[in-house]
Parts: structure tokens; sequence; C-alpha cells
């Protein structure tokens, strides 16, 4: 009993050992320095609209002008007179002018959607666009030819066409866009759900280019017979107009809802 109690009170006496807490979990703390996707500005928009309009006006009337050495005339009604004579010749004008201005365009929504520096023009990006814009004129060639277009009869005509609007349409979306980014191309160009400027200015190039192209068909089968209804001119003529029109409506109308109330 005696060596019992010496243990007991020998277990009473010994210190117990001091319990630590367990250490609390570190909370994530966010990446401050991650680039996020910011809206673009009406102002930044209105300029690089301004740059497209500038383009198109220069590859219609201006460029033609130089390439045929005759004077330069300042008159509206005359703007698509180079487009009616030689309409093969001023669509390729009009796409080697507008492509470089589009792949531009893109690269300016891209920069401006995101918060970190980057460079005007950036090599995966702007093969996504090339790619894109490729793809997007072999599909609307054969679209075209769906529909009715000449087949083999006048076929560098339709392939033109189709090239300048998806010059139009699809290139700068294939900038600022990344092909890895499926559920925002399904969204954007199949049911034209368009969530922030940089992504309504996309649509708008795309609906007013193709739903432009698609009206100015209609001034073909009518029996005028002017120069004017010869294959594609009309249709190129509805696709620039249509680009033109939605872009600048697009703008007008989201600056309209912005603003605020009186």
């Amino acid at each position: 009993m005696s060596k019992r109690r010496k243990a007991s009170g020998r277990a009473a006496a010994a210190p117990s050992a001091p319990v630590t807490a367990a250490p609390a979990a570190a909370t994530p703390v966010a990446d401050v320095d991650a680039p996020k996707p910011v809206d673009v500005s009406s102002g930044r928009i209105l300029g690089v609209l301004c740059v497209q309009t500038i383009s198109l006006v220069f590859s219609l009337r201006v460029l033609p002008t130089i390439t045929a050495d005759v004077g330069l005339y300042l008159d509206l009604l005359s703007l698509l007179n180079p487009l009616i004579e030689a309409p093969l010749a001023t669509i390729l004008g009009t796409i080697v002018v507008m492509l470089p201005t589009q792949l531009f365009v893109g690269a300016q929504l891209r920069r401006w959607r995101s918060k970190d520096a980057r460079p005007l023009l950036e090599p995966a990006p702007l093969i996504n666009a090339l790619v894109v814009t490729l793809l997007a004129s072999l599909a609307l060639h054969c679209l075209a030819v769906l529909l009715g277009a000449p087949f083999i009869h006048k076929w560098h005509h339709t392939l033109a066409l189709s090239t300048l609007v998806a010059v139009l349409a699809f290139t700068p979306a294939g900038y600022v866009l990344d092909r890895s980014d499926q559920s925002t191309w399904i969204r954007l160009f199949s049911t034209l759900q368009a969530n922030n400027a940089t992504e309504k200015a996309l649509r708008a190039s795309y609906v007013g280019a193709l739903f432009g192209c698609w009206v100015g068909a209609v001034g073909i089968p009518l029996d005028w017979d002017r120069p004017w209804q010869a294959w594609p001119i009309t249709c190129a003529i509805g696709a620039m107009a249509g680009h033109q029109i939605a872009s600048w409506g697009s703008l007008a109308v989201s600056d309209a809802l912005a603003a605020p109330p009186s």
C-alpha cells in the first residue's frame, strides 16, 4: 500500500506538460498583382471606331485614286465608283487596308480589358486572329455558295467578299478572345450575349457585317440592269455599311443606357 501511495504521490507531483494550441490555418491572400479583366470606356471604343471608318473611306476612295493616278474628288456620291468600276480590285484593296486595322483594333481592345501592361502586338493572339480569319473566310465562302453565289464563275469575287466579311466580323474577336475560351465564343456568337463594352463592340461588328451583307444581296435580282447590281458589289457595300452602322449604333445605345437619369 505504501508503495502505491508513493507512486501516486509522485504522479500527482509531476508537472503537467504544457499544452500548445494548434496553429490556425493560414488564410489565403489574394494575388493583387494578378491581371483582372476590366471594362473598356466608351471613349476608347469611339477612338477605334474612328480608325475603322477612316480606313474604310481610305480604301474605298483614296487608295483607288492613288493606284489609278487620277485626281482626288471628295464627292460623297462618287465614293463607291471604284467599287462599281473594279469590284475585285477594290475589295482586295479594302482587305489589305482593313486587315491590319482590325488587328490593331483587336490589340487595343485586348490591352484595355486587362490591367497589366501588354505589348501592342503579341505573337499568340496575332496568329490566333489570322487563323480565325482564314477559317471564317472559307466557311463564309461555302455558305455564300450554298445560298446561291457563283460556284465556278466569279469564284474569286466570292472568295474576296467572304474574306472581307471575315475581316470585318471576326478578326478583332480572334485577337481578343483565346481559342480555349469556348464558352465566350459560344455565348457571344451563338446567343449574342455580351457582358461588357468590349464584347458589345465585337458583337456589333459581327452582326452588322453579316446582316449587312445579307441585306445587300436583295438588290442583285432586281431587273434594273444597273452596273452596281453585279456580283458582289451590293453585298460588299452592305457588309461595310452594316459594320459601321451597327458599331456606331451600339456605341450610341451603350452611352445612352449608361448615362445617369436627369
